[in-house]
């Protein structure tokens, strides 16, 4: 009797720290992995909240690259913004900003806080034009148009992610021997 109550102390500890450590190499495989910033970076971009804010921030930089005498209503501006964000270069560039991101994330550099359309200002104008026809002749070439990216409030994750580097094995370890010794 006295055994298994033993056992019982032991073997309940032992799964929680299994199961803790389970947890933290699961964490380390995936959200803290510096090497899957990419894969993180487009699970980002499929987020509807992140692309929302991403139109929006496009939407303002639109009208700030448009002329003011170039009437444009809020619906014609997020037609725009979301023609833009449908771009490959358009895309590419915020995946590099939002891959960025991560790697800052993981204490890897530091965040973007703008984007530069300088490479892709023409598609910029053309998806202006394309929401607003009469805009065609009054919309001269674009100059740099930066978009200002909701990176400010990154956390410096690295010390979590150094903790866990180092109690996931010795976890296992004390779960490991406590599991045996039940």
């Amino acid at each position: 009797m006295i055994r298994r109550s033993l056992a019982a102390l032991i073997l309940g500890p032992s799964l929680l720290v299994a199961s803790l450590s389970w947890s933290g190499f699961v964490a380390l495989q995936t959200v803290f992995d510096p090497d899957r910033s990419r894969e993180v970076a487009e699970e980002l971009l499929d987020n509807d909240e992140v692309r929302a804010q991403l139109t929006s921030n496009l939407g303002a930089a639109i009208e700030s690259a448009v002329p003011d005498d170039v009437p444009l209503t809020a619906e014609q501006v997020d037609v725009a913004a979301a023609g833009v964000l449908e771009d490959p270069a358009v895309e590419a560039l915020i995946l590099s900003a939002l891959d960025s991101t991560h790697g800052a994330f993981l204490g890897e550099g530091s965040a973007p806080t703008t984007l530069s359309l300088g490479s892709v200002t023409e598609s910029l104008r053309a998806s202006i034009i394309e929401a607003v026809p009469q805009a065609e002749g009054q919309i001269p070439e674009l100059g740099p148009v930066e978009v200002t990216l909701p990176t400010d409030r990154i956390p410096n994750a690295s010390p979590l992610r150094t903790f866990l580097q180092r109690m996931v094995p010795i976890g296992a370890l004390v779960a490991a021997i406590g599991v045996v010794a039940a």
